[in-house]
């Protein structure tokens, strides 16, 4: 359990002591290294578990570190449905089975599969937005839904004097 630590340490670092490394290395007192030591296959498992966790620790944050990733938030559709959630499977496995083999065949029915989704979504689209229109009563609420399909936005003015000022900018 004698030894010496090979290699240099970075400039301006303290030196490592062989048994601070032992116990930072084993997580024991020399004490109890030393009694563990005696028995040679104990020991062996201990350093090498502890060499091997460190070794993949270490190699892990080096080639593969862990990053911080933001999963954006989608808007709720509300004509989505289970028809379109199996068409968009059905499309990916398609796409998967193309780009492994790259087939024309694998194209084809890749193609067929997404004309399959872009289908189902805009008919579904169009279900639900006729029932919406079928179901308006009044004149307001019939522009206020058109307003919103075409994707049009009030825009809202804070008070007269910022009018004013628009209309100033926009005759100079």
């Amino acid at each position: 359990m004698e030894g010496k630590i090979n290699g240099k340490r970075q400039r301006g670092r303290k030196r490592k002591s062989w048994l601070g490394n032992m116990e930072e290395t084993t997580t024991r007192r020399i004490n109890e290294c030393c009694e563990v030591a005696l028995n040679r296959e104990e020991w062996r498992r201990t350093i090498a578990s502890k060499l091997w966790q460190e070794t993949e620790q270490r190699t892990l944050d080096e080639h593969a570190p862990l990053t911080k990733r933001t999963i954006p938030h989608r808007r709720y559709s509300p004509w989505f449905d289970d028809n379109i959630q199996v068409a968009k499977q059905e499309r990916r496995s398609a796409e998967r089975a193309w780009l492994k083999s790259g087939l024309q065949i694998h194209r084809q029915t890749f193609i067929a599969a997404r004309k399959k989704v872009n289908n189902e979504v805009k008919n579904a689209k169009k279900r639900f937005y006729l029932a919406k229109f079928s179901t308006t009563k009044t004149c307001k609420k019939l522009f206020s839904l058109t307003d919103q399909l075409l994707g049009k936005t009030k825009h809202k003015q804070n008070g007269d004097k910022e009018l004013c000022n628009k209309f100033s900018t926009f005759f100079d």
